[in-house]
């Protein structure tokens, strides 16, 4: 069976018209290929408008920072994949709109976000780029700019000096800048090695900073004076042995101070003398008090297991923790409480979605998926249904039947990487990277809304970002599974829906966790008239070989390295597919014959032509 499988993961608008045209490089022999017809543009499908968004609501992807503005109950949340950020109605809880960062994309540059409390002014400061910036979300334009000397880590604005405080990460020192104009007014250096998260009482004109580099016995909290930019006594909090400290929140009514580490909440009086010292889930991030009830919630990223975010709620006097809260989204970064509403919002990075709690009853209101991200497309063999993963975007399965305006989407496993169908047996699979599992549905009788046939569980847990892949054979009714982090290749029987065989190691890969992130560390394809197994270990230019008449056993090794290629410019991902009908393997523009497994040619760049319409929306992406 002949495939082309691409990655699309950036935008909410879909269409794409595909053919390849390959010509040889010179001294290279000529496969016979028949020319394909040209492609035809046939539809532009909006995913966004499918799901009720317009183009001026964007997209917003790998969520990091949520900032509120309680006067007009708006929230604001920017992803670090897209420079867009999202504007919710906080009466209604959906998506109304998109600002305009002032960046052309994030590219993983960490957004810091404040709102000034009275005039609704929206601050910006990134950390790859070292910018900070001032938004006026009613006009939507960049009122403001200014540098940063290192990178920020938190952003707090003090509406009684007009001023903005951002606190520099590796520098130890604290930046203030003038709120209107952003011209920097001073840097209070702290002394320190490195430093985190800001707290601001305003009425006691005091700003507090945490120390973040390995804590002591007397590790300081330090203590700005917002008036004057003098640095006061620092409060010292005995955590030795622990982990250090990352954020911090006050009472002003009290002056008690909660600070977190990535597992443990520190309660202090205003003089700095310990209350309480609580356990807290994995992983905890932003803690915040709220007077009406007397609890401090803290919002922990791997709080119920390595892909699922909780909310702990804690007695603010005793440190009791009360309470556990699934917010059944993964990736929570940081979180706002809207003291006026009574609710909670947290950004939830590994699914595109918001989390809405009620602080009150300590319930989730529900999810707000404000971005997709198209992973990956199969076809129905029948009536040309198209499936497609969104991965970033929720962990769904989107189809969509051409011509039709057909629409469904079914909730699948966390982060499902890749879908493929098996044409003789019309069923589709879905294979879920963070659940490690393969989930298989029958299309017939009806592609659009597919039937759940059931699980295979792959015996892989605690995945994080070196992304698996899949490929299935048709004529043996195998999905072959690729997993870098384990070093493994697990093959699914798609008829009884067990494990067939497992691949235990390899040969070419060996998995680091510094180097393996992201997609395309291990690609399969499939000779299926030949039964043979290849697997594209990219970052070593090699492919390993397997027979799937023994058990897929190891073969060979082919080493590409000496094609003249440039890898390093290569798709990320989807770069193998094979011709079972002609023995043919393509990577990229190398061209291999499955039956001796050698190179018969390669490409010229100029003249392999890859067709594909990608229509993006002009606001928002």
């Amino acid at each position: 069976m002949t495939r082309l499988r691409i990655s699309l993961w950036a935008c909410g608008l879909f269409a794409l018209s595909l053919t390849f045209l390959p010509t040889l490089a010179a001294g290279r022999p000529a496969p016979a290929l028949a020319p394909p017809a040209p492609p035809i543009l046939s539809e532009t499908v909006s995913i966004n408008g499918l799901h009720g968004w317009t183009a001026a609501q964007g997209n917003h992807l790998k969520l990091f920072d949520v900032a509120l503005d309680e006067n007009l109950n708006r929230i604001y949340v920017q992803g670090i994949l897209t420079a867009g950020i999202a504007v919710i109605d906080g009466a209604t809880d959906t998506l109304i709109g998109s600002l305009s960062s002032g960046g052309s994309d994030n590219d993983f540059n960490r957004p810091y976000l404040a709102v000034h409390p009275t005039n609704g002014m929206l601050y910006m400061a990134g950390y790859g780029n070292h910018i900070l910036r001032r938004i006026d979300p009613a006009t939507n334009t960049v009122t403001a700019e200014a540098s940063l000397a290192a990178d920020p880590v938190d952003v707090i604005v003090d509406a009684a000096t007009s001023r903005v405080f951002v606190s520099l990460q590796t520098t130890g020192k604290v930046a203030v800048y003038d709120a209107t104009t952003l011209a920097l007014l001073a840097t209070v250096d702290l002394g320190a090695d490195r430093i985190g998260g800001l707290a601001l009482d305003s009425a006691a004109q005091r700003l507090y900073v945490v120390h973040s580099s390995a804590p002591t016995a007397a590790t300081p909290l330090y203590v700005i004076n917002t008036a004057t930019l003098a640095q006061l006594p620092s409060l010292t909090v005995n955590n030795a042995g622990g982990a250090p400290f990352n954020f911090v929140d006050v009472d002003p009514a009290s002056g008690r101070l909660f600070l977190t580490t990535s597992n443990r909440l520190f309660i202090l009086n205003s003089s700095g003398v310990q209350l309480a010292s609580t356990l807290l889930p994995a992983d905890a991030k932003q803690p915040r008090f709220w007077t009406a009830t007397g609890k401090v919630y803290v919002v922990s990223r791997d709080g119920i297991s390595p892909i699922r975010s909780s909310l702990s709620v804690l007695d603010a006097s005793t440190g009791a923790l009360e309470q556990q809260l699934d917010l059944q989204t993964g990736g929570a970064q940081r979180m706002v409480l809207n003291r006026t509403t009574g609710k909670i919002y947290t950004a939830g990075m590994e699914y595109t979605q918001v989390a809405v709690v009620n602080a009150l009853t300590v319930s989730l209101n529900g999810l707000l998926d404000i971005g997709n991200a198209v992973e990956d497309v199969a076809v129905a063999p029948t009536d040309g249904t198209v499936y497609l993963t969104n991965r970033l975007g929720g962990s769904t399965l989107m189809i969509y039947r051409p011509g039709s305006g057909a629409w469904n989407e079914l909730t699948t496993g966390g982060w499902p990487t890749a879908v493929d169908v098996d044409t003789a047996l019309n069923r589709l699979f879905v294979l879920s990277h963070y659940d490690g599992a393969v989930t298989a549905y029958a299309l017939a009788p009806d592609p659009l809304n597919p039937t759940l046939l059931g699980s295979v569980n792959l015996g892989l847990t605690d995945t994080e970002d070196a992304l698996s892949n899949q490929t299935v054979d048709s004529t043996h009714h195998r999905v072959i599974t690729t997993h870098p982090e384990r070093d493994r290749v697990v093959i699914v029987d798609g008829s009884s829906l067990s494990v067939a065989a497992t691949i235990s190691d390899v040969p070419s890969f060996t998995y680091s966790p510094q180097g393996t992130a992201g997609p395309g560390h291990l690609q399969p394809a499939v000779d299926e008239s030949l039964n043979k197994l290849y697997v594209l270990v990219s970052r070593q230019h090699k492919v390993d070989v397997f027979d799937g008449n023994a058990n897929y056993a190891y073969l060979r090794t082919l080493d590409l390295s000496s094609q003249q290629w440039g890898w390093s410019n290569a798709f990320a991902d989807h770069v193998i597919f094979a011709d079972s009908s002609r023995h043919r393997l393509h990577i990229g523009p190398i061209l291999i014959d499955t039956t001796t497994d050698t190179v018969t040619g390669l490409l010229r760049p100029a003249a392999a032509a890859l067709w594909l319409t990608w229509m993006q929306p002009t606001t928002g992406c």
